[in-house]
């Protein structure tokens, strides 16, 4: 058994933590015409396009599917001259994607990052991003998410209408049991927990608070990246990631949401595997990492404030305002930690995920388009 990288005896208090209320090997590179876009929605709910350059023209069309757009989906409207427009949501009970064409080029199939839920900040789509061989990761296939307990009925018929298949679970046994997932016609379950099994593990706030104050933890930066390591390679942690990338291989589980409490922790280390996997850059893999705290600001302030009222320690609060972010440096410092024990992410793949080489060919097959 490999021992935890955490201090021992140290105390985790995970509803607060997880926020309660590339391989090496490189690839071939390719040439590309294809033009960069993205989907962004207003104040008002209208959608933002926006690409880069100005082709002489360019056809855009919307489907309910990420596939085969441009012969199955909707033509939308030919647009001259312009580098973004602004159009009504074609139809706002379900998710839905476009396909921008230039008249001479190779088009881009885009999509809204986030999901915008009632009952849910940071549910987003993995899809989109351009690996090193210049393929993109198909929308539409991998969601992550934060817990699905505060989803209303508006967002499970939308979920259901956008074809999830799938709820893959990585919280404990006790996070399910307070705070289970709703059940959806049609969806299955799968619950495979991360940091159950875990030493100096404990759900008991006031003891965390108590360490927390007495300096037990160190910095809340050290703590974190500290945490994240120990699910990277201790051998409680690593078969249930594993477990996560055989799910995703079998492709009747598509579309699939995987998630957590907050979705940053368990949920963007899983993510990021999952497309170091595929080829996307580090860099690339860092940002999404990140986006778990744009998109979690509200709710972590509402947090915050809550406990400003309830501590008179403003150190105390301080580290809890940090562990509720999610940071780039927890993520280095992690794949760091791979690379020292088992010298590339490769090996890292092939000994601890189980995936083979046939294994990532197929994973690539099934989640990357040209």
């Amino acid at each position: 058994m490999k021992k935890s990288t955490l201090a021992k005896g140290s105390f985790l208090f995970l509803f607060l933590l997880l926020g309660v209320c590339s391989t090496n090997s490189p690839l071939p590179r390719r040439t590309s015409r294809e033009m960069e876009a993205e989907v962004e929605r207003t104040e008002d709910g209208k959608l933002r396009i926006s690409w880069c350059s100005a082709p002489e023209m360019l056809s855009l069309y919307w489907s309910t599917s990420p596939d085969n757009i441009e012969q199955q989906g909707t033509l939308l409207t030919h647009i001259t001259g312009n580098t973004s427009i602004v159009i009504d949501d074609p139809d706002p009970t379900t998710r839905i994607y476009f396909r921008l064409v230039p008249e001479n080029g190779q088009g881009i199939t885009i999509a809204e990052r986030r999901l915008m839920l009632e009952g849910c900040s940071n549910f987003r789509d993995l899809g989109g991003y351009k690996t090193r061989d210049g393929r993109r990761v198909k929308w539409g296939h991998i969601f992550r998410s934060e817990e699905l307990a505060e989803l209303t009925e508006k967002d499970k018929q939308f979920l259901l209408r956008s074809g999830l298949q799938l709820i893959y679970d990585h919280r404990s046994d006790i996070e399910v049991s307070r705070k289970p997932d709703p059940a959806l016609n049609g969806t299955r379950y799968v619950h495979v927990p991360v940091l159950q099994d875990s030493p100096g593990i404990t759900f008991d706030m006031v003891k965390f608070i108590q360490a927390a104050e007495s300096g037990q933890f160190g910095s809340a930066t050290d703590f974190m990246s500290n945490l994240t390591v120990e699910m990277a390679i201790t051998e409680s942690c690593i078969p249930a990631f594993a477990t996560f990338f055989k799910t995703i291989l079998d492709q009747a589980n598509h579309p699939l949401v995987h998630h957590c409490t907050a979705g940053k922790d368990r949920t963007g280390f899983a993510s990021a595997l999952l497309l170091l996997a595929l080829g996307v850059p580090e860099s690339i893999v860092l940002d999404d990492y990140e986006l778990s705290t744009v998109y979690r600001r509200d709710a972590n302030q509402k947090m915050l404030t809550m406990l400003g009222a309830l501590l008179n320690n403003p150190q105390t609060i301080e580290f809890i305002g940090t562990m509720l972010e999610v940071r780039r440096e927890y993520l280095i410092m992690t794949l760091n930690a791979i690379k020292q024990r088992y010298g590339t992410l490769d090996t890292y793949f092939e000994q601890c995920m189980q995936l083979t080489h046939n294994d990532r060919l197929r994973l690539q097959e099934i989640l990357l388009e040209d």
